[in-house]
């Protein structure tokens, strides 16, 4: 794997003179998926649409560092483990989404493959049919007022958040819905499967430490077309949305794309682990 990842981290610092559907066929070429990766990217490439095969080699150029953690904290990396089906699937839901939803139309394709397109959110064990499910348990509602909707799903989703649950790894979108208890990552990770779902565009924030205390915290944040956020604290009543009062040193973003300088420099120093993950950005 270690290996393999190198291999990749070479190619991607060529980024600015290669395009993204060469270092996507790299990256399906060597890897140990490689059947499944090169059949996604071949589905597209055969049927002449050049937005779906562009958003196909965009999820795979960047997918080397996607995982998920199991129970006792081993990474399970996507790339050795997706299948093609189910990336199919996904993919076609998000664009039957960028051509339905009123709120997509005045978003960029760029906002939209990292926003809307990717088939999971942070570090969640892997279940693609979040982005077709979420519809079925969430009210009406839907307002051509892009935030009072994202305000609506916020209000629907109540997740009883307990101490007793900071330890544990991420939940699977099922045992969210079927529990109603996590943490706040895991209520942070469902309000972005939600509004992603309805064709909102939505990432999850991150806090990794507060100024004056040893844990964190998490939220989502609704992006708009300008790339102004409107956060979706955690805390159920929170009419404001405000962020708890703590020093806040700095908020981090996962975000699906692989920055190619960053991940050169991250794995040739030691870092901490949040930092090595290749998907988290500075907001502040």
């Amino acid at each position: 794997m270690k290996t393999f990842f190198a291999i990749i981290l070479v190619f991607l610092l060529l980024s600015c003179t290669s395009s993204s559907e060469r270092i996507a066929w790299i990256v399906a070429n060597q890897s140990a998926n490689k059947s499944e990766l090169t059949h996604f990217l071949d589905y597209y490439k055969t049927k002449n649409n050049r937005d779906k095969y562009k958003a196909a080699c965009f999820i795979i150029e960047n997918i080397p560092n996607k995982y998920s953690l199991n129970r006792e904290g081993e990474k399970i990396y996507d790339i050795d483990i997706v299948k093609a089906d189910s990336l199919i699937q996904s993919l076609e839901y998000s664009f039957l989404l960028k051509e339905k939803s009123p709120y997509l139309k005045k978003y960029t394709f760029e906002q939209f493959c990292e926003y809307i397109l990717p088939y999971r959110v942070a570090n969640e064990p892997l279940q693609y049919y979040w982005k077709w499910d979420c519809v079925r348990w969430l009210k009406g509602g839907n307002s051509d007022d892009i935030v009072k909707t994202a305000q609506n799903i916020n209000a629907q989703i109540r997740i009883e958040l307990s101490p007793d649950f900071y330890k544990d790894t991420l939940k699977t979108y099922t045992s969210i819905i079927q529990s109603g208890c996590g943490k706040c990552d895991d209520r942070s990770t469902l309000v972005v499967m939600a509004l992603r779902s309805v064709g909102i565009p939505a990432a999850f924030e991150l806090i990794p430490y507060w100024g004056s205390s040893n844990n964190g915290h998490s939220f989502a944040s609704m992006i708009l077309p300008d790339d102004k956020i409107v956060s979706f604290q955690n805390d159920n009543g929170n009419e404001n949305n405000a962020l708890p009062i703590r020093k806040m040193p700095k908020i981090y973003r996962k975000i699906y794309t692989i920055t190619p300088a960053e991940t050169f420099d991250r794995y040739q120093k030691i870092y901490p682990e949040l930092f090595a993950n290749c998907y988290s950005y500075s907001l502040s």
